[in-house]
């Protein structure tokens, strides 16, 4: 994934809506993945386009996972000291929607994000 798709997220909704927490608009590289209940796992990967307390959506090229799954997404945050390697953040969640008609493919998640991963990375260095 190229730097330069950070600068690709689209803008978020109408001033109308109404969220539980507030989204901020980060386009960052993502891997997810997800199982059938019979099925293989299933892996792609993306970008964020808005992430909040309470979840994120994902834009992707590869197969999404449907609404009503369960997925686990890895947000990979980059480092900004060459030196040092980035951190992650894990989210695992409920698929709540894919992309409607006017918006770029992908879908969105509601989950919290898990910054235990992050954590560890940051007392191993």
């Amino acid at each position: 994934m190229s730097r330069s798709n950070y600068a690709t997220c689209a803008g978020i909704g109408s001033e109308g809506e109404r969220r539980r927490a507030q989204r901020y608009v980060l386009c960052l590289p993502v891997l997810f993945h997800w199982q059938e209940s019979s099925g293989p796992e299933h892996k792609g990967g993306g970008f964020t386009r808005d992430v909040s307390a309470r979840g994120m959506y994902v834009t992707s090229e590869s197969e999404c996972p449907p609404a009503g799954s369960a997925a686990t997404i890895v947000v990979l945050l980059p480092s900004f000291d060459s030196e040092l390697v980035g951190l992650k953040l894990k989210a695992s969640g409920t698929v709540v929607r894919i992309a409607g008609p006017t918006e770029s493919v992908g879908f969105a998640v509601a989950a919290d994000l898990d910054d235990s991963l992050m954590r560890q990375q940051t007392r191993d260095k």
